[in-house]
């Protein structure tokens, strides 16, 4: 028996083999041979196929900056190992044939690290094993692994193993090091865990805040990055397959089998050195790492070993049982993939609540579709709870790897925690108390709420509606997680069931953290060095105002009956027609308590008409109309909507009843306004019911002193209210969608809006999770806001970097995005940073609108070439594109109160002249029918994140941040009055 074992009696082995099978002893063995081989076979089959799998978890809980360092590591612990078994023979002998296997087997470790982050471990596995599958039945098929490799005894082969395995060791303590917790959340880090993972559909939930990718990437495979690494997958598996081709697994095998494993080692070894040291001159820079990475990684080279081991020993011994060595093989080299799954939800467990989810339930949910997004109203049937009000609010350390998760705080009540507070909702809770770690915080808070249902309420559907919460929102209902969302400014909802008679615990997650994988984005850098306490980071964003964070839109329980008006679509021209969709949702049957996990849809045909009645201003019913799902309505002589000071913003009422055929029972009731009117465009204009429209107005932000950007009926009143003083028509919701009762608002007043996404700054185009969260974000702004006839257009971005080929595609699939979506209103793009000669989107928009800057960032205190500069860069986008062109950001800062004669920078005389000497320009361009419209920059000051050039926030506003004039207000109030005369 011992002669099928590698231990202490390799010595035996080795005389009985070389003297070829010693007849006495061969007939000794000979009844129990066969049995001991299939169960040394099996045995060691499965340890290889174990030790595989595994051996990437002694290194998956840490994360190092430079990835090829543990690849390094690895590579030490695997001649280290080789040399031990090696030492059973003696000194090292070298096998030049599988010196050249090691080199193979090193490529793979290279390429693995760049594909586990772009395609996820889950899936690399896969394709690695069925490419290994098909390879070693490709080189068995032709006998390509009968050959016998040779020993050799040069002299220089007996000591090189040790000098280059002993010389790395005393390297690494030369190489930089620092604490593991200053990587664990820079997005530039290599993660090697198989437990990564990122949520499709609307969120990305991630407890120490990466954008991970295992089971996003199973299924979505679009992008240039992942097709490339599903082909460095397969050719890992080749390269795997290759590293055993010098493996001969004949009877003669195991004399050479040490010397099999080292050679192969010390290749590993040697081909990883130098990509270590290639991968050094290309940083030109100290490596970092993490020294607990060090014994972790020589584990995992340990594990590689003995896969490498118990994967000959397994081959030989049931080389002779040729069925069983087909089926068994293929188990073994899919176990791996097994192995590593398991490890993989076993770790993704932990992660979440220290295993007490079903991990299943938890990635479905987080793919459950949002079902109604209409605006809540109470009326004869529909009605709401308005959770408005004090939140319990509790914070965590920041930057915290998410102890709320980790310790399950959404199954324990808030208020009893010590640093427990109080925050109202909506509001930042950024500048609510006088504590500047908590205005300054990134990472994780969290709010509690108490909710109670009456009996009158029991028999009704419940959805739980955010206006907006910034930036990533975790959702828990009586210790469930019941929906989560990314980016801020968009509303999001889920049916939940609540605990009648009782009450129910509402918990939201919030993190704020932005970086490159968000939008808008964010630099987050860890500061190294003597001078910087022990993980201290910056967080910089990509944008001009202040990253105001929290629950900052209000919180809704929806009340419904069983049947409801899930989504409405109205699209009007000129002549009077309506075009209408409407999709209801018909009804949920409940397996379960309303208090349990997971209820099952089911679609209940039931007998039902749509009562659609058209009502005027006057409340008149003009039009009565018994509809299917989709229809057409026509209105004799419609009174059109018009923007301020083109005529009156006629608003229509559509009312919606969902009626029992007998008509005695309404199920549900909408009521939607809307407005007949048109967007064209020519070349040179923007065409409101076939009228050109110039607009003039203003950028703007929802911000405010205390609440930040949270809304405020008082604040938006007040702004609209100075908007219609100061005579403007339009403005653009800068630089995201704003909330939506100022798209109502708009409506009533006339005010014609051109509504933006949040993703303002970008650099980054070659991201697929950037293309998909943008996609997402276009979906859901179009679909809060298609009904208002204020909004005529739709704005992709601000201010992108977009002078690259990988832009002008990305902003194609942007603009295909929104016109699938509403083909009915023109796309554009705000263009700061590009100039026509260099930006690769703008051929794609419908008009363009640009953010110039001339008197301010350019050629300051130079007002008297204003004109002259701006009027040559506007003809030449002009001339370029031959689209409508409008301006929208230009002007200066200006600290209230500070003056100076002559005017110098920063004061309001100098802000004042400076939009005089643009104003000139503007009207250059506007008689000559180059340009179609003008927004200063801004309507009022706003927060932003400390800096030099900006004191306590940017004073760019014709209006202080307390809404008071400053003199340019006065000054643009006169141009826009005459302006809208013309």
């Amino acid at each position: 028996m011992k002669k099928y074992f590698l231990n202490e009696h390799m010595a035996d082995v080795n005389n009985i083999i070389i003297q070829n099978f010693n007849e006495t002893i061969n007939e000794k063995y000979e009844e129990k041979s066969d049995i001991y081989k299939l169960i040394i076979g099996i045995i060691c089959g499965i340890i290889g196929s174990i030790s595989l799998g595994s051996s990437l978890v002694p290194i998956r809980k840490y994360f190092s900056k430079d990835g090829q360092i543990i690849q390094f590591l690895i590579s030490i612990s695997l001649v280290f190992f080789g040399a031990v078994i090696q030492g059973i023979q003696g000194f090292p002998h070298i096998h030049y044939s599988d010196f050249i296997g090691g080199f193979f087997l090193s490529l793979v470790l290279v390429l693995l690290i760049p594909i586990i982050n772009n395609i996820g471990s889950c899936l690399l596995f896969i394709v690695w094993n069925s490419v290994i599958i098909i390879s070693f039945w490709f080189f068995s098929f032709f006998n390509l692994y009968g050959e016998i490799a040779f020993s050799t005894d040069m002299p220089f082969a007996q000591y090189i193993g040790i000098i280059l395995f002993i010389l790395p060791i005393i390297g690494v303590f030369f190489v930089k090091t620092v604490p593991n917790e200053f990587y664990h959340n820079n997005k530039d880090d290599i993660p090697l865990g198989v437990e990564n993972f990122t949520m499709e559909s609307s969120t990305t939930f991630s407890y120490d805040l990466k954008q991970y990718n295992d089971f996003q990437n199973m299924h979505s495979l679009t992008s240039s990055k992942r097709i490339i690494s599903i082909g460095a997958a397969i050719s890992t598996g080749i390269c795997l397959s290759v590293t055993f081709y010098p493996y001969n697994f004949d009877t003669q095998s195991l004399i050479h089998m040490p010397n099999t494993i080292f050679s192969h080692a010390l290749g590993t070894f040697i081909l990883s050195f130098i990509f270590f040291i290639i991968y050094t001159i290309y940083q030109k820079g100290a490596l970092t790492i993490d020294t607990r990475l060090i014994l972790p990684s020589f584990f995992s080279g340990f594990l590689l070993i003995l896969f490498g081991i118990n994967f000959i020993i397994s081959i030989y011994n049931l080389s002779n049982y040729t069925k069983l060595y087909q089926i068994s093989f293929q188990i073994f080299t899919l176990l791996p993939l097994i192995i590593n799954t398991l490890w993989s939800i076993n770790s993704l467990k932990k992660r979440i609540n220290n295993g007490s989810i079903n991990c299943c339930i938890f990635i479905l949910l987080h793919l459950t579709p949002i079902k109604s997004i209409l605006f809540p109203q109470k009326n004869q049937i529909r009605s709401y709870d308005l959770l408005d009000g004090l939140w319990t609010f509790v914070r965590e350390p920041k930057n915290s790897i998410g102890y709320g998760f980790i310790n399950n705080w959404y199954k324990l009540k808030l208020k009893s925690f010590t640093n427990s507070s109080v925050m109202p909702v909506p509001s930042a809770y950024n500048d609510i108390n006088e504590d500047k770690n908590l205005r300054d915080h990134v990472g994780w808070v969290w709010y509690q709420k108490e909710y109670i249902v009456t009996n009158d309420d029991c028999n009704k559907r419940f959805f739980l509606r955010f206006g907006s919460v910034n930036y990533n929102a975790v959702v828990f209902l009586n210790n469930e997680h019941i929906m989560s969302h990314t980016g801020g400014h968009l509303p999001f909802e889920n049916e939940v069931f609540f605990i009648c008679n009782n009450v129910n615990i509402i918990t939201v997650a919030v993190n704020n953290t932005l970086s490159h994988d968000t939008i808008p984005p964010g630099e987050f850098q860890y500061k190294l060095g003597n001078s910087y306490p022990k993980g201290f980071f910056t967080t910089t964003p990509g944008f001009d105002f202040f990253n105001y964070a929290g629950i900052l839109r209000s919180v809704y329980v929806v009340k419904l009956n069983k049947y409801f008006i899930q989504s409405l679509t109205i699209n009007t021209n000129t002549n009077g027609l309506l075009k209408y969709k409407i999709k209801i949702d018909k009804g949920m049957i409940n397996k379960k308590k309303y208090n349990k996990s997971i209820d099952i849809e089911k679609e209940i045909k039931f007998p039902y008409i749509y009562d659609i009645k058209i009502i005027d201003e006057d409340d008149n019913i003009i039009q009565n109309y018994i509809g299917n799902d989709y229809g057409d309505i026509k209105i004799n002589q419609p009174k059109l909507w018009w923007p301020r000071g083109y005529g009156n913003a006629t608003l229509y009422k559509f009312v919606i009843d969902i009626l029992s055929k007998d008509k005695k029972i309404i199920y549900d009731k909408y009521i939607e306004t809307f407005g007949f009117r048109s967007i064209d465009l020519t070349n040179d204009s923007i065409l409101i019911n076939g009228k050109p429209f110039y607009c003039i107005g203003f950028g703007m932000h929802e911000d405010s002193d205390i609440r930040g950007r949270g809304f405020d009926r008082v604040i938006m009143t007040r702004d609209l209210n100075l908007f219609e003083w100061m005579n403007g028509n339009c403005y653009r919701t800068s630089h995201y969608p704003y909330s939506e009762e100022r798209a109502y608002e708009a409506d009533r007043r006339g005010i014609v809006v051109i509504t933006e996404t949040p993703a303002v700054g970008l650099k980054y185009f070659d991201k697929s999770n950037l293309i998909k969260l943008h996609q997402k974000m276009i979906k859901e702004m179009i679909t809060r806001d298609r009904n208002h006839p204020s909004i005529i257009a739709w704005s992709l971005a601000n201010e992108p970097w977009s002078t690259t080929n990988d832009s002008g595609s990305y902003f194609y699939q942007m603009y295909k995005t929104a016109k699938e979506i509403d083909p009915t209103r023109p796309i554009t793009t705000v263009y700061g940073p590009t100039g026509y000669g260099n930006d690769k989107s703008a051929k794609y928009m419908d008009f363009i609108c640009i953010n110039r800057y001339y008197g301010w960032y350019n050629n300051i205190g130079y007002l008297e070439i204003i004109n002259s500069s701006l009027v040559h860069d506007i003809i030449n986008w002009k001339k370029k594109y031959n689209v409508p062109l409008i301006i929208t950001e230009y002007g200066a800062d200006s600290i209230s109160g500070l003056e100076s004669l002559p005017s110098v920078d920063f004061t309001t005389n100098y802000q004042n002249d400076l939009i005089i000497e643009t104003h000139k320009a503007l009207d250059n361009l506007r008689l000559s029918k180059t340009l179609t419209g003008e927004m200063i920059w801004n309507f009022a000051d706003f927060m932003t994140a400390p800096s030099i050039t900006r004191a306590y926030g940017n004073h760019k506003g014709v209006f202080t941040r307390q809404r008071q004039p400053k003199l340019a207000a006065f000054t643009l109030r006169d141009r826009y009055k005459k302006l809208s005369k013309i």
